[in-house]
């Protein structure tokens, strides 16, 4: 298997930044592909299933409040689909509601974290998100999707 890459599907250009610079501080050499809607997301990950690479993507950071189709609803997607219902879905976002919480692992998110309020902060979240996506976890094979 090739070296596991991480899809982060983010709209805010300065999130997105600051996610990307403290990935990039982990010192890992995972991939981070970078996508600002859901709907680039989603033509990713056909690209991905199209291409057989559904066994390297470790995970999917997903913010909710997306422009167009909602996080939620590529959630739900992301878990209707044989092929990557077993990716790991990790929401990213601002919310503290309950209801976003439980609307979340409702449809299927294996993680809600929520996004800090610092650089330094975000550089831990981002370690510990690699470490163990990217790192520690173990998935099944894509056959068995």
């Amino acid at each position: 298997m090739k070296s596991p890459f991480i899809l982060m599907v983010e709209d805010d250009p300065m999130d997105a930044e600051l996610m990307l610079a403290a990935l990039d501080d982990t010192g890992s050499c995972t991939h981070v592909e970078h996508a600002k809607s859901a709907e680039t997301a989603w033509s990713f990950l056909e690209r991905v299933r199209t291409d057989r690479r559904v066994s390297e993507l470790a995970a999917v950071l997903l913010d909710l409040n997306l422009p167009g189709i909602s996080g939620i609803e590529l959630l739900k997607r992301i878990k209707e689909t044989p092929e990557f219902r077993r990716v790991p879905v990790v929401i990213l976002t601002t919310s503290l509601e309950p209801p976003d919480v439980e609307a979340c692992y409702d449809a299927g998110a294996n993680s809600y974290l929520v996004k800090p309020g610092t650089f330094a902060e975000l550089s831990e979240l981002a370690e510990r998100i690699h470490r163990y996506w990217a790192g520690d976890n173990r998935r099944p094979p894509e056959s068995a999707a």
